[in-house]
């Protein structure tokens, strides 16, 4: 433990005096607080489209948000700097510095710094040779995909992207710490005369990704796809798999709607909507409102210490340490995601907002939850959309990949359109024992979500 501190005490030395002429430039601005984030990457694109083609790049970027307290409240103002233009500091802190009286807001004061945890996120090989995972990937890729002379279907396109990152924190009230990271992304399409299969992953060990089982998962998937006929309209028992819960498409998304069908209870726990009095519910009240709970109480959490989890980290782009934390518990809605500024309105401590998500398990085995009941059951392999209304819970959704399971029937369907409100669905869930990791996602394999309309 000691080590430890010693290391990041000289990570702060060190950080401080590389940075030390952009806080004399920032303390000479007119303002009261900072806060100085500093990223060098370094990131590789690896692509196949018929001919292969590999692309790397460096950067280093400064982001700085200026803090000034004025009578009608507290005013603030960010802007950006590369190396590029690293010269031109000085004009961009006092403008930034002028233009922050425009943007009043709540007064409030960065807090002392708080002792980060300690979370991996770094794969080792990815920071020592970002090149050589990339191509090492595509390679892998290419023989899961090729390497079989029995599959019909080849690769149309591919790609791999990898970065290494390094992120130091800076602030005025005394806060310097530094992470390093590792993001790897992979976007494969497959194809045959009949079908297409598109795979996207992403993770930040080269391992998670799982190519050789992810391949063989497509292989299955596209010969269900070349036989399978249109989902009939009716009502339906839905049971999702880990790539249904989280969804390929919240890959690209931002706030709530990252977690999918999980957005709208995220939403309810932001501590911004919750003093607006946006939110349906607060701390203290059940999650369900007025309706019956058929199914599992649900519990839900907040992990950015989750080990290589996609949104993890020791600490946020504004200083503060990130934290666990409960939003939902047996149902009943706990605590809030704080971010630095609701947390200093508050008068409490911030716990880094909303980062990975954690349900607890259910108490039902995956086989059990895999038996039909009175409706017809349907297993979803993953989803073509989700489309949440962050504060309604209102949704519209259509699936992908599907199997009417009857029996040790399995039919292959396409299609169906989902539509209908959150809450109702999380009131008829069940929660299945066994537990899997997926991205952002930590939680039940399966969840079976009773009495869905299909159109």
């Amino acid at each position: 433990m000691s080590d430890d501190r010693s290391r990041a005490r000289e990570v702060g030395r060190k950080a401080r005096r590389r940075l030390s002429r952009i806080e004399r430039v920032l303390r000479r601005a007119q303002i009261d607080e900072y806060i100085i984030v500093e990223r060098k990457q370094r990131r590789v694109s690896a692509a196949q489209r018929g001919v292969r083609s590999v692309h790397s790049s460096d950067q280093r970027e400064l982001e700085i948000t200026l803090f000034r307290d004025l009578r009608r409240g507290r005013a603030s103002a960010n802007f950006t700097v590369s190396d590029d233009n690293l010269s031109a500091i000085d004009r961009l802190a006092a403008d930034a510095a002028a233009r922050a009286g425009h943007g009043l807001g709540p007064e409030w004061r960065l807090p002392p710094p708080a002792a980060p945890a300690r979370v991996d996120l770094a794969d080792s090989s990815i920071i020592a040779d970002p090149e050589g995972v990339a191509l090492a990937t595509m390679e892998q890729l290419l023989r899961a995909t090729t390497g079989r002379t029995k599959r019909s279907w080849k690769p149309a396109s591919t790609s791999v992207e990898v970065e290494a990152r390094e992120t130091t924190v800076l602030t005025s009230s005394g806060f310097v710490r530094t992470k390093t990271e590792s993001f790897l992304q992979l976007d494969a399409t497959l194809r045959d005369s009949r079908v297409s299969q598109r795979i996207r992953r992403r993770a930040r060990r080269r391992d998670d990704l799982s190519l050789e089982s992810e391949m063989a998962r497509a292989s299955e998937r596209m010969k269900a796809s070349a036989l399978a006929s249109q989902l009939p309209a009716g009502r339906y028992d839905l049971l999702l798999e880990l790539d249904a819960i989280v969804g390929s498409d919240t890959l690209d998304a931002t706030g709530p709607a990252r977690f999918g069908w999980f957005t709208s209870l995220v939403a309810q726990a932001d501590a911004q909507n919750q003093r607006r009095g946006l939110a349906r519910y607060g701390p203290g009240k059940s999650v369900y409102g007025t309706r019956k709970v058929r199914g599992d109480k649900l519990t839900l959490s907040s992990d950015g210490t989750l080990p290589f989890g996609w949104y993890s980290s020791p600490f946020s782009d504004q200083g503060e340490a990130v934290r666990r934390f409960t939003m939902i518990k047996n149902g009943v809605a706990d605590q809030l995601a704080l971010t630095l500024r609701e947390a200093a309105l508050r008068k409490t401590i911030s716990n880094g907002g909303v980062r990975n998500i954690v349900v607890a398990a259910g108490k039902t085995p995956s086989a059990a939850l895999a038996l039909p009941g009175k409706r017809p059951l349907i297993r979803v392999g993953y989803m073509a959309g989700l489309d949440v209304e962050p504060l309604t819970g209102e949704f519209g959704g259509q699936l992908g990949l599907s199997h009417g399971l009857t029996g040790n029937e399995r039919t292959p369907h396409y299609g169906g359109v989902l539509r209908g409100n959150l809450f109702d669905l999380f009131a008829n869930v069940v929660f299945a024992r066994e537990t899997g990791f997926h991205t952002w996602y930590s939680g039940p394999k399966l969840l079976r979500f009773n009495d869905v309309g299909v159109y």
